[in-house]
């Protein structure tokens, strides 16, 4: 009976694979051959397909019969962006839109006096000063009171300059800067603008109470007529410290210079009382080379004169002759070419002063 079974099994399928093999003979052509390239190019067809299909199916992944366990992704909030802090101020006419910076680095030079980052803070003036009413603005007693911003407006600029790196050995403390005009209000400096405002640590060597008094002695000179006012900014705008060191020297660090006085509300009687002129022999030096500042004053007056290179002062004084004349050499030496040198000359005689000034541009 086993051997009927199988025989008449095998009988079946023989059948079924008979008939098969007709089916495709016969369609869906008469033609054998014909039908027998088609299939196979169905064939082909259906396996591509499949595979394609199957390539984008989801991983079944990890099942809970597997025993272990899927994490689930962690998910990171994109902080906002901050959109730039813009003012607007009557008394300033340069652009004051927080800079999108992402780092802001101090010149710290060998003595650790900390200066400014001159890319972000170059210095800025007010155009409500300029030398002719110096006597109605700068040095009259509280004026700059009436154009100080608030400190809402300076606490928000300096905690912004801070988070983006401007900072004195990444101390982000508020409270140990003083938000600090680079060029003083009380020289002329543009009250609002963030080219002249910056975060001036108090912990530094020499830092923002050393800084308050160089810019207390220039307004005394300026207000004196011992100093031309575009003079005083440029030297704080190059190099605050240089100029300490010029007009103070070693008054310690964190106490008020005796030469500080109290800006006048009028020009001082001395400064038209001495005559003074003063010329370059050249306007034009080549470097390597001397040239001489000509002053006509009084006979036997004592002259000083300080030329305001890029990065330093250099000062060198001499005695008018029995003509008033005296000629004050300066060694061209390294200067930067194209830059103009403005030279301030102070003359002094028996109790009385005079100013003139003149400048050159070494080649």
């Amino acid at each position: 009976m086993a051997g009927s079974g199988s025989a008449s099994g095998g009988a079946a399928s023989a059948s079924l694979w008979g008939r098969f093999v007709r089916f495709l003979n016969t369609h869906p052509t008469k033609r054998s051959g014909a039908n027998w390239t088609i299939w196979a190019v169905v064939f082909v067809v259906l396996v591509v397909i499949g595979a394609a299909s199957g390539g984008h199916k989801k991983p079944t992944g990890l099942t809970a019969s597997s025993g272990l366990s899927v994490p689930t992704p962690a998910v990171t909030s994109i902080p906002p962006t901050t959109n730039p802090v813009t003012t607007t101020s009557t008394a300033d006419t340069t652009p004051t839109t927080t800079p999108n910076q992402s780092s802001g680095t101090y010149v710290i030079n060998a003595s650790g006096a900390v200066l400014p980052n001159p890319q972000r803070t170059p210095g800025a003036t007010n155009p409500q000063v300029t030398q002719a009413d110096i006597y109605s603005t700068i040095c009259t007693s509280g004026w700059t009171a009436t154009i100080r911003p608030p400190s809402s407006y300076t606490t928000s600029l300096k905690e912004q300059q801070l988070a983006t790196g401007y900072a004195y050995r990444s101390d982000t403390n508020p409270s140990d800067y003083e938000e600090d005009h680079l060029i003083s209000l009380e020289l002329g400096g543009s009250p609002t603008s963030v080219l002249n405002l910056w975060p001036e640590p108090y912990n530094a060597a020499d830092g923002a109470r050393t800084k308050d008094q160089i810019e207390n002695k220039l307004n005394s000179l300026v207000c004196d007529g011992s100093l031309s006012l575009a003079s005083a900014q440029q030297m704080i705008a190059t190099n605050w410290f240089t100029t300490y060191e010029t007009y103070i020297g070693g008054s310690p660090a964190g106490t008020v210079s005796s030469a500080t006085t109290t800006p006048r509300t009028s020009p001082p009687a001395q400064t038209t009382s001495l005559a003074c002129t003063a010329s370059m022999s050249n306007s034009t030096p080549a470097d390597y080379t001397t040239d001489y500042v000509n002053v006509q004053t009084s006979a036997g007056a004592s002259v000083t004169a300080t030329a305001h290179y890029k990065s330093t002062n250099t000062a060198h004084t001499g005695t008018a002759n029995g003509s008033g004349q005296d000629s004050i050499p300066f060694a061209i030496s390294g200067a930067t070419k194209g830059y103009t040198v403005q030279v301030d000359v102070t003359v002094t005689s028996g109790g009385a002063s005079g100013f003139c000034s003149t400048s050159f541009t070494p080649q």
